[in-house]
């Protein structure tokens, strides 16, 4: 009769709570028969059916509670849960980089530096692009592999990528000297997706001695890590519209430090 009544409590909260209630579920069951073997004589019936089921009963009450136990583990039920993860760095070659997907953003934001890229950018062989009906969005002319840092300290290598961004469907590229910029990407290509590490670096536009704001261009030959920053070389991409000394002034190297998610320029 006990098993009966503690039957009536079937609101499980926990893992250990549903072990109690298959041993009592199988503890009603070895009620009923013993309640029966007191009233009826069965002889060689009890001696040689029901005494072996029992047997297969009490067999299947064990591994309920293996069950449980493991569920228990597994699934954290009672507050108590064993986490393992082992992070497998990638092999990050000058290959492997130009068949990533590039992350939405990378070559630029609305009202930010580059172009609409809201979209991420399945490269093959260090080529993309991905517009969509209204051709907002943009592609990559090549990928070059500047070198790699460890930035997360998680004891991965990070690529350092030097992107050749267009706002134009290749077959339609290009028109006008900004119509190609070069950007630098860091990724981190350890995870399930590569993912960006600080916002990606645009060249900085300077101002002329009449206060013009003239653009730069981030010289390809130029990018390098030092250390955990990057350094480039940007130089005037309309020299001819000012004096030469005036324009070799604006020319600059730049280094670059990762700070809360972005990457801050100084002039060297």
């Amino acid at each position: 009769m006990n098993s009966f009544v503690a039957m009536a409590r079937t609101d499980l909260e926990s893992a250990q709570e549903a072990q109690e209630f298959f041993s009592q579920a199988l503890g009603m069951a070895f009620d009923c028969i013993e309640a029966t073997a007191a009233d009826v004589d069965l002889g060689w019936i009890l001696n040689q059916v029901v005494q072996p089921i029992v047997w297969v009963i009490s067999g299947v009450k064990t591994a309920v509670a293996g069950i449980v136990a493991a569920a228990d583990l597994g699934f954290d039920m009672d507050g108590y849960q064993i986490h393992i993860r082992h992070k497998i760095a990638r092999k990050v070659t000058a290959n492997s980089v130009g068949n990533l997907l590039i992350p939405a953003g990378t070559c630029g934001t609305v009202g930010g530096s580059g172009w609409d890229q809201r979209y991420p950018i399945q490269l093959r062989d260090g080529k993309g692009e991905r517009f969509d009906a209204s051709d907002r969005g943009a592609g990559i002319l090549s990928t070059r592999l500047v070198g790699t840092v460890d930035l997360t300290a998680d004891g991965a290598k990070d690529a350092v990528l030097l992107l050749q961004c267009t706002g134009s469907r290749e077959k339609m590229c290009c028109a006008g000297r900004l119509s190609i910029m070069n950007v630098v990407a860091v990724l981190d290509l350890n995870g399930a997706s590569p993912r960006r590490l600080g916002t990606p670096i645009f060249a900085q536009s300077v101002l002329d001695s009449d206060g013009e704001q003239q653009p730069r261009a981030i010289q390809s030959d130029s990018v390098r890590i030092d250390g955990k920053r990057i350094v480039t070389l940007e130089r005037l991409v309309y020299p001819e519209q000012l004096d030469p000394a005036e324009a070799a002034r604006l020319d600059g190297r730049m280094r670059y430090a990762l700070a809360n998610g972005r990457w801050t320029p100084t002039k060297i």
